[in-house]
């Protein structure tokens, strides 16, 4: 799992995508910390959910601490329960 450390939560994708770019975390281990580290600690069934990301897309943070810092890296859609979210 991983905290946010204070920043919103809708910027901690982001930030391990900006450091996959800046080669500090590899995917497997971003997939690791989001998702898998969860399940495994309590104990949830592994779903279908799934959160698809662009790594090419270049936008800048809009709150927190990091507004105007660009990040590379955004997630574009969120399926959860077959359920399609912008």
């Amino acid at each position: 799992m991983v905290g946010s450390a204070g920043l919103p939560p809708s910027l901690v994708l982001p930030l391990l995508l900006n450091s996959f770019h800046e080669r500090k975390i590899n995917l497997e281990k971003i997939v690791a910390i989001t998702r898998r580290n969860v399940e495994n600690i309590y104990h949830l069934k592994q779903n279908s959910d799934t959160v698809l990301v662009n790594l090419d897309k270049l936008q800048k943070a809009e709150e927190g601490k990091l507004a105007g810092t660009n990040l590379k890296g955004w997630p574009i859609f969120t399926i959860v329960n077959g359920l399609l979210f912008r």
